[in-house]
Formats: structure tokens, C-alpha cells, sequence
């Protein structure tokens, strides 16, 4: 199985699209507390940050998850959604 995080997440649309491509979505960043209860609730077994993605570093990301630089396969990344 393939691993990913996925940035700007959302209530968890794009994680969903990947885990029925066969991707273990390990960890989310949305910044908006609201979308992040779905997010959660969509995908418990994702780690969720709910903050700033500016404030958080990949060192931060790599260390919560406990993998090493190269497990990771995928960083994905949703675009805003203005109409919202």
C-alpha cells in the first residue's frame, strides 16, 4: 500500500479519492476547525492537524507519524474553495 498526507484537506474529499486508489492517507492539515470535524469523522484513522500549514514543518510531520524521509509516497494538496 502506498502512503500520502494530504494538505489543505478540507472535510476529506481528496483523501477519500485516495484511499480508494489504494493510498493510506496518514495525515491531513485543514485549518478551519469545521471542516476538520468532518475530516476527522470521515477519516478516523488519519492523524488531522488542525492549524496554520505554515506553522507545521515537515521534521514536525515526519516525527508525529514516526516514518523516515522516503516512506513517504505522496504529498497531496487541495485547492481553496472560495465559493465556501
Amino acid at each position: 500500500m502506498y502512503t500520502c498526507i494530504d494538505l489543505f484537506a478540507g472535510c476529506g474529499g481528496l483523501s477519500t479519492g485516495l484511499e480508494l486508489a489504494g493510498f493510506q492517507v496518514l495525515f491531513a492539515n485543514e485549518i478551519h476547525q469545521s471542516y476538520s470535524t468532518s475530516l476527522k469523522a470521515n477519516h478516523p484513522g488519519t492523524l488531522v492537524d488542525v492549524d496554520d500549514i505554515r506553522l507545521t514543518s515537515p521534521c514536525l510531520i515526519y516525527n508525529s507519524l514516526g516514518i523516515k524521509r522516503g516512506e513517504l509516497d505522496l504529498v497531496a494538496g487541495g485547492t481553496a474553495l472560495s465559493g465556501i
